[in-house]
C-alpha cells in the first residue's frame, strides 16, 4: 500500500494489522462497492484510501477457512495449507481482500466536534468516519473517538462507553483518553488491530499551516494564542525520548536552573519536565537543595488547596540513583505540575486597547497576588518573579465575563531558589545579594544594598502589574543602579525614570496601588522622600480590586507614552 499522503494531505493512517482487522476492512470496502442505497453513510469516504483491486492475503485465507468449519470441529485437525494447496483459485480466492487504510486530515476535520468517530458500519449513521465493520461483532457501533489535544498536539484516544475493549500500546484505554504520544504506535480496538502512524506530511510546513488555520476557525482563538499553540504542538518525533514513562515534546522555556520541555504520559497527563545535570558533589547538593525547596513547597500547598503555585510531581534519576555517585555526571530529572504553554510575557504582548484583555490582565494579577501572599503566609520569599515567572492557562477566546475569568488559571513558576524566611527567626530578614539572585529589571533597590525580606517580592510583582496594565516596562535597566559600586550617573538616571512611572500611575486606582507597592526607602544614600512599601496582605485589602466584579466600569488603562 502506497498512500500519497502529501497529495490527499493526510497527516496520519490507521492501517488494519491482523487478520481479523484486514478481513473487516474488505467487508466495508465490499459493503460500500455493493450498495448504493441513499441510506448507506458516505461521510467516511474522505477517510477510506483503498487500493485498486483486491490482493491474496495468506492470514486472512486462514481466517476465513477457520471460519468455514463446521462448529465443535476440533482445533487441532486444521493444517497450513502447502503450497500446491495455497495456489488453487478455491484458496486463492478465499484469501483475497481489499487493502488500505483510515486516513486523517485537516481539510475534512468533522465539523462541528472535531473528532472522527470508528465504529460498526451501519446503515442510517452519518456520524462514522472509520467504519471498522459491517459484521456484528465486539465493535459496537460508535467504539472509539480521535481527536486532537490542544495543549499536546497529540491525536489522543477516547473511550466513549464503559465496557469497550480499547488498548494503546498493549495498555488499556481509561474513560478519559489516551495520547498517541511517538510517532506510531499499535491500536487494539475488540480484537481489531491496527497501526496508526504519522505521515512524512504531518512533518511539512504546509500541514503546520493548515493545522493552525483549523485551530484559529474551529475555536474562534486568539492569532497570538494560535502561534503559541502551533509552537508547542508540533508532530511527535520519530525519535521522540521517553523518560519513565513520560514522553518529550517541544521546548517551552529555560528556568534559572535548567530547561524545561513538555512531557506527556499516555494517561491524559502532561507536565513540566526541567532537567538538572549533577557533575560534582557541590551541583549535587546545590539540586539536592533544591528538591527539599520544591517538596517543602509542594508540601503546604497541598496541605492548603493552592493551585497557584507549581507542584513537584516526581523527581527521577538517569540511573536511578538518589544519592550522588562519585565521579559520575547525572540528569535528574524534575517533574513539575500544572504545565503551562503561556506565561504573563504574552498577556503583555497583548494590544492594550481591548478593555476584556485590561480585565484579564488584572485578574492575572490579583491572581499572582494571591500565589504570593500564600507564599508570605507559610513562611517563604519567591526571590524572583517576574513575567516569565507567572504561568497562565488560558482559553481560546478571552473571558467576557467574571465566571469566564475564574477558568483563568493562574500559578507561580521556578519556586527552585525560593527561600525559607521563617528559618531566620521572629525578624526574618536576608543579607544583601550583589549579583546573585532574581533579574536584574525587577529587583528591588534594597536587594542588593541592604537587608532584604517578603516585601522586596512585593516590589517585583508591582513591576509586572506595571508591564501587565502599561504593556511596557517602567525603567528597564541592564545593570542594577543599587549594586554597591554602580555609577551616581546611573542611579540619577534609574531615578527619573522612577518618578516619571510613579507619576504615571496616579491616574487611576490600580496604579495608585502599585506605586504603592513600589515605595522604597533606603538608609543610603539619601535621595530626597521615600516612603514604607506596603505588604502583599495590605495591598490585596485596597478597595480598588473590586473593579473585578464590575465589568462595565472603565479600567482606564492605556498604553503607555514613552
Amino acid at each position: 500500500m502506497a498512500i500519497d499522503c502529501h497529495g490527499l494531505r493526510a497527516f496520519a493512517t490507521l492501517t488494519p494489522a491482523n487478520a481479523e482487522a484486514q478481513d473487516a476492512f474488505s467487508h466495508v470496502v465490499d459493503f460500500v462497492k455493493m450498495d448504493q442505497s441513499p441510506s448507506v453513510p458516505s461521510s467516511f469516504s474522505s477517510f477510506l484510501y483503498v487500493d485498486e483491486e483486491k490482493k491474496y492475503n495468506h492470514d486472512v485465507a486462514m481466517l476465513r477457512r477457520d471460519s468455514e468449519r463446521p462448529a465443535g470441529e476440533d482445533d487441532e485437525t486444521a493444517t497450513e495449507p502447502d503450497t500446491e494447496t495455497e495456489q488453487q483459485p478455491e484458496w486463492q480466492q478465499r484469501g483475497m481482500v481489499w487493502s488500505g487504510c483510515f486516513y486523517f486530515t485537516i481539510k475534512d476535520m468533522p465539523e462541528p466536534m472535531n473528532r472522527w468517530h470508528a465504529g460498526r458500519l451501519h446503515k442510517g449513521i452519518a456520524v462514522l468516519q472509520f467504519p471498522l465493520t459491517v459484521k456484528r461483532s465486539s465493535i459496537r457501533r460508535l467504539h472509539a473517538i480521535f481527536s486532537f489535544c490542544t495543549y499536546t498536539g497529540c491525536l489522543k484516544i477516547q473511550r466513549p462507553h464503559n465496557g469497550l475493549e480499547i488498548s494503546v500500546n498493549g495498555v488499556d484505554v481509561p474513560q478519559s483518553s489516551t495520547f498517541v504520544n511517538g510517532n506510531q504506535a499499535i491500536v487494539h480496538l475488540g480484537t481489531l488491530k491496527y497501526r496508526f502512524e504519522y505521515t512524512p506530511y504531518s512533518y511539512t510546513d504546509p500541514y503546520y499551516e493548515e493545522r493552525n488555520g483549523a485551530v484559529m476557525k474551529f475555536a474562534d482563538s486568539e492569532p497570538w494564542i494560535a502561534a503559541k499553540w502551533e509552537s508547542l504542538t508540533q508532530t511527535p518525533s520519530i525519535q521522540s525520548t521517553t523518560i519513565m514513562g513520560w514522553t518529550l515534546r517541544m521546548p517551552v522555556g529555560r528556568g534559572a536552573s535548567g530547561n524545561v520541555v513538555q512531557a506527556v504520559n499516555d494517561q491524559s497527563h502532561t507536565a513540566a519536565l526541567k532537567t538538572r545535570q549533577r557533575r560534582c558533589r557541590d551541583t549535587a547538593k546545590r539540586i539536592s537543595r533544591e528538591i527539599q525547596t520544591l517538596k517543602a513547597i509542594t508540601t503546604l500547598a497541598r496541605q492548603h488547596n493552592e493551585s497557584r503555585i507549581l507542584q513537584l510531581r516526581d523527581v527521577m534519576y538517569q540511573f536511578g540513583n538518589e544519592d550522588y555517585q562519585q565521579n559520575t555526571t547525572e540528569d535528574v530529572y524534575l517533574l513539575l505540575d500544572p504545565f503551562l504553554p503561556f506565561t504573563v510575557d504574552h498577556i503583555i504582548e497583548m494590544d492594550h486597547g481591548n478593555p476584556l484583555k485590561s480585565r484579564l490582565a488584572l485578574w492575572v494579577l490579583h491572581e499572582a497576588m494571591l500565589g504570593l501572599q500564600f507564599l508570605h503566609q507559610v513562611g517563604w520569599m519567591h526571590g524572583d518573579i517576574k513575567p516569565g515567572n507567572i504561568g497562565i492557562e488560558l482559553p481560546h477566546i478571552l473571558p467576557s465575563s467574571l465566571e469566564g475569568l475564574q477558568a483563568v488559571r493562574v500559578v507561580l513558576l521556578d519556586l527552585d531558589n525560593a527561600t525559607n524566611l521563617q528559618s531566620f527567626g521572629p525578624n526574618p530578614r536576608l543579607p544583601p545579594t550583589p549579583g546573585r539572585g532574581g533579574t536584574v529589571p525587577y529587583l528591588a533597590p534594597e536587594r542588593e544594598l541592604e537587608y532584604q525580606s517578603y516585601t522586596s517580592d512585593v516590589w517585583a510583582v508591582a513591576v509586572t502589574g506595571y508591564e501587565l496594565r502599561y504593556g511596557e516596562h517602567p525603567w528597564n535597566f541592564s545593570a542594577n543602579a543599587w549594586r554597591p559600586m554602580a555609577s551616581e550617573s546611573l542611579r540619577t538616571n534609574w531615578l527619573s525614570k522612577y518618578e516619571h512611572g510613579i507619576a504615571r500611575l496616579q491616574k487611576d486606582p490600580i496604579g495608585k496601588l502599585l506605586a504603592k507597592m513600589l515605595s522604597f526607602s533606603l538608609s543610603s544614600p539619601k535621595i530626597g522622600a521615600q516612603t514604607t512599601r506596603i505588604t502583599i496582605d495590605q495591598a490585596l485589602k485596597e478597595p480598588c480590586w473590586a473593579l473585578l466584579n464590575s465589568y462595565d466600569q472603565d479600567l482606564g488603562t492605556k498604553k503607555a507614552k514613552r
